[in-house]
């Protein structure tokens, strides 16, 4: 915890308006106002300037100070790079030359005096499913986490300021962004365990090889010491490359796959209509059985690195684990939604969150799971896998021998990726749609009783998404 004084100190600023406020306790910060919801609240205000020096470009952010309603009342303290004037009241402020410097140096400190279990997670795809699991096991906790699926540098800079609150747990789900060469925020952040989810195709544009996302991944393993604890997910791509990089770093280094490693074992998983249910035991032969309302692979796989994170936490895995039975992810991440209309009943799997290709092939599976429930027709409907660059072509090719092999009585594909190679699909048919109110209308002529339809695509430079927010209100017409 801080208080004006010591972080006037800290800072090395001017303060001004807050002379008779030195003791004033401040355990929480914010660089947007909204947030800001009581007087042990600090508001960071950083300018345009500051946040174009430190992001090489223009910012779409407001301007800290314009951001303050001279009305304020509810807020704390106020650390800015100029004086804000004619407030109504005498709001304590601290004039600093760089507020996202100040920033830092308030995160460094909030971890240097932060004492409880930190938990880092970063990987192609999962990272925000694993983050949210461990959040609801830990529901009884104080726990602080991200905000949805915000997790870039500043947000991550930000997090390790509220540090400040004394969680009993933290969890930092960190982008690739936030341990790329402009630094690697996992050095401050030195994690006691650090979680990779997998590597798959993703941010190809910007990185040229999966490879080269694997080595960037791996730099969240560089914040660990020797008490410290990695968990690798051994099921994905470069997972080898993964636990040398973190045997480097550290000697308590687990394993999880839904093969089953020295770690962590399954014995049975079966998917049911809505549910999985998992048998799994640890090296000790220690057996945990319990439920996900989830129809993915991947989220059973999340589920293990949450497992583990609880045994190195020594927590109660038996009951904590408990809570996943209920446990819901992000709108829109294999959501399944139950529509009725004239024809009859229509089940729709909505993964429209966003799509790399192993969050693509999970899936794909998860439809399979479920066909033996539905006597209608079985439709996969697909948008593109974005941000691929110069190989969104061979990059989409790899689905095509696994859409050949699902359960679709018909595949539905929009987007130009998909242009040049949806024939080469085998053994289905296969239509592909240059416009998403054509693949609509395809897909209401198509959506009969008891049928199940799976959309599936990125949520940038497509309008697929638009098909899902759209196909409720039309099948309510039919």
């Amino acid at each position: 915890m801080f208080n004006i004084e010591s972080l006037h100190y800290l800072l090395n600023g001017r303060l001004v308006d807050g002379e008779n406020k030195r003791n004033h306790l401040i355990n929480d910060f914010e660089y947007n106002i909204n947030y800001v919801k009581n007087k042990n609240t600090a508001f960071i205000s950083i300018k345009n300037r500051t946040w174009e020096k430190f992001h090489g470009r223009k910012s779409k952010i407001i301007d800290g100070n314009e951001q303050i309603n001279s009305q304020i009342e509810n807020i704390g303290l106020i650390i800015t790079e100029e004086y804000i004037p004619n407030l109504k009241y005498k709001i304590p402020q601290i004039i600093v030359r760089d507020s996202i410097e100040a920033m830092k140096e308030i995160g460094a400190k909030a971890r240097l005096n932060y004492k409880n279990p930190l938990i880092a997670i970063t990987g192609s795809m999962g990272k925000s499913s694993t983050r949210l699991m461990l959040e609801k096991t830990l529901e009884d906790f104080n726990v602080l986490a991200n905000r949805n699926n915000s997790n870039t540098r500043p947000v991550i800079m930000l997090n390790m300021c509220k540090l400040a609150t004394n969680p009993d747990f933290a969890l930092f789900e960190v982008s690739i962004n936030a341990i790329n060469n402009r630094g690697n925020m996992s050095l401050n952040l030195s994690p006691d365990v650090a979680i990779i989810t997998g590597i798959g195709a993703a941010h190809l544009s910007t990185i040229p090889t999966t490879q080269e996302v694997a080595k960037y991944k791996a730099r969240l393993l560089d914040g660990l010491n020797s008490e410290s604890a990695a968990i690798i997910n051994t099921d994905t791509e470069h997972s080898q490359f993964l636990l040398e990089r973190a045997k480097s770093n550290t000697d308590k280094v687990y394993k999880y796959s839904l093969n089953g490693t020295e770690n962590l074992k399954i014995n049975k998983l079966i998917y049911k209509k809505g549910v999985s249910e998992i048998n799994a035991s640890n090296q000790k032969n220690e057996e945990i059985s319990y439920k996900l309302e989830t129809l993915s692979e991947g989220m059973v796989s999340n589920s293990l690195a949450v497992l583990l994170t609880l045994q190195i936490l020594n927590l109660d895995i038996p009951n904590l684990i408990m809570k996943l039975t209920d446990f819901n992810p992000f709108n829109k991440v294999l959501e399944v939604k139950e529509f009725h209309n004239s024809r009859g009943n229509v089940t729709v799997i909505d993964d429209t969150h966003n799509a790399s290709l192993p969050a693509m092939i999970n899936a794909i599976s998860a439809f399979d799971s479920q066909t033996k429930y539905y006597q209608g027709n079985k439709i996969i409907a697909l948008g593109q896998i974005s941000d691929l660059g110069k190989r969104e072509e061979q990059i989409h090719l790899k689905l095509l021998e696994r859409l050949g092999s699902s359960n679709a009585d018909i595949i539905l594909l929009m987007d130009s990726p998909y242009r040049n190679i949806y024939q080469n699909i085998n053994n289905k048919k296969v239509e592909w749609f240059e416009g998403k109110n054509e693949l609509l209308t395809r897909l209401l002529t198509l959506a009969n009783d008891d049928s199940l339809i799976l959309l599936k695509s990125s949520v940038t430079n497509t309008k697929f998404p638009e098909i899902a927010k759209e196909l409720p209100d039309e099948l309510a017409k039919i």
